[in-house]
């Protein structure tokens, strides 16, 4: 009989999951909040939004940033969910989707509770290529 748990760490604690839910799934059920865009029950995550990013600091690459909705826990793993680096990045990534759809309730709502009013990017017409 399989073992359907691994034991990982998240912001320094250590929990046994299941190993066939996505880490995102694991932070929300566990209270940790993770942002994502992406996220919906009916779809297969594939990671586009990138805003739910996790840093794994040991694993194929260590400190690397990851997408928690397509990111699969393995024992002993280490992740951190909010650090200097992720906030830097998503604090960039919510700037480009302001710049992007500054009319987005969803998107504006989102970037506020995590701290970013505004951007300094401005929104590009769509134009043709010919």
């Amino acid at each position: 009989m399989e073992n359907r748990h691994v034991t990982i760490t998240i912001n320094h604690e250590t929990y046994s999951v299941e190993k066939d839910r996505s880490v995102l799934y694991i932070c929300n059920d566990m209270g940790i909040e993770i942002p994502a865009l992406c996220h919906n029950e009916a779809l297969k995550p594939y990671g586009a939004c990138r805003i739910c990013m996790v840093e794994v600091k040991n694993g194929p690459q260590p400190d690397s940033l990851t997408a928690s909705c397509t990111l699969m826990p393995e024992n002993g793993m280490e992740i951190l969910t909010e650090t200097e680096k992720i906030k830097k990045y998503s604090g960039l990534l919510f700037e480009f989707l302001l710049a992007r759809a500054p009319q987005s309730n969803c998107i504006n709502e989102l970037a506020a509770k995590y701290g970013v009013f505004k951007t300094r990017f401005t929104e590009r017409k769509k134009t043709m290529i010919r």
